[in-house]
């Protein structure tokens, strides 16, 4: 099996192809002998021969032949039904082969850049990992369909990959990247507030500053405290 361009799930080989293979095979087989010289006129090169004396095989054209492929087609086209609910089976995973990660990606991070919320991207995450699981046991590694053996394992790969790069990414471009944002933010703060406090008065007024910011000291490390753990 294979994933098409144009989002939908296909055989890599087309049913039609495969079904009338058995019997066109059979008939290339026949052709194949017409013709061919037996082997007495082969060995015995210096005798005279007055024609060509060609193995007799049977031809497409003789009736039993016709029925037996006739035969082969039949029995074939009752696996078509098998064949095609196979395929219809990845049906309800459509959606998310046609699910456009990058797009995604960039609308959670516009709504989690407005609102940040930890908890929702934690959930998403889980059900996203919980799903690539889900689909790793439901989607067989191969289907063995009597007329042919069927190799999903491709396909498998593919969706449970997508499931994965979704956490992947919701770990790594929004939820690190919010943490590294906050962390600076964090740094910045306590960098400019040790820079004023190291800062040596020269007036009544500046010592009255620095007093003033000594006070605000346990106010501003709440305020970062608060702003680390806002979204445990």
């Amino acid at each position: 099996l294979a994933a098409a361009t144009h989002r939908i799930f296909r055989f890599s080989t087309s049913l039609d192809a495969l079904l009338a293979a058995p019997a066109s095979l059979l008939e290339r087989g026949l052709a194949a002998l017409e013709g061919v010289v037996q082997v007495e006129r082969q060995v015995m090169d210096r005798l005279i021969w007055a024609h060509e004396p060609k193995i007799p095989v049977p031809t497409k054209a003789e009736l039993w032949v016709r029925n037996a492929c006739e035969s082969i087609s039949e029995s074939l086209a009752s696996r078509r039904e098998p064949l095609e609910k196979l395929l219809a089976t990845l049906d309800a995973y459509l959606p998310l082969l046609n699910l456009d990660v990058d797009a995604l990606i960039a609308a959670l991070h516009k709504k989690h850049a407005e609102d940040f919320q930890l908890r929702d991207l934690k959930t998403l995450v889980e059900q996203h990992l919980r799903d690539a699981d889900a689909v790793f046991a439901a989607v067989p590694s191969h289907v063995d369909c009597g007329v042919a053996q069927v190799k999903m394992d491709d396909v498998r790969a593919l969706l449970v990959e997508k499931h994965r790069t979704i956490a992947r990414r919701i770990l790594a471009e929004i939820v690190a990247a919010h943490a590294q944002e906050v962390s600076a933010g964090v740094v910045t703060e306590f960098r400019r507030t040790e820079k004023a406090l190291g800062a040596e008065p020269s007036d009544i007024e500046e010592l009255a500053d620095l007093k003033s910011l000594v006070d605000e000291v346990p106010n501003k490390v709440k305020e970062q405290r608060t702003r680390m753990t806002a979204n445990e």
